[in-house]
């Protein structure tokens, strides 16, 4: 098993607060710290992050078919 920290900006559950002296949160465990919060869980349990989920990637818009994109 890895004690390597899964990487907070790719998972679901983190989020950027609008606290200057906490700016990084976890939504699953529900704290705001300064550090990542991958470090936090990994040196508060000495285990590596269980809760990571990784972020849905953005859907790209379709393009309109040819010819109908309103250009006249």
């Amino acid at each position: 098993m890895s004690t390597q920290s899964p990487d907070c900006f790719q998972c679901h559950h983190f989020y950027v607060t609008w606290d200057a002296a906490a700016p990084r949160g976890c939504r699953h465990f529900g704290f705001k710290t300064t550090l990542l919060p991958a470090q936090v869980v990994l040196s508060s349990s000495g285990q590596p992050c269980q809760a990571f989920e990784p972020r849905p990637m953005p859907q790209k818009p379709a393009a309109p078919p040819r010819g109908q994109r309103g250009d006249r």
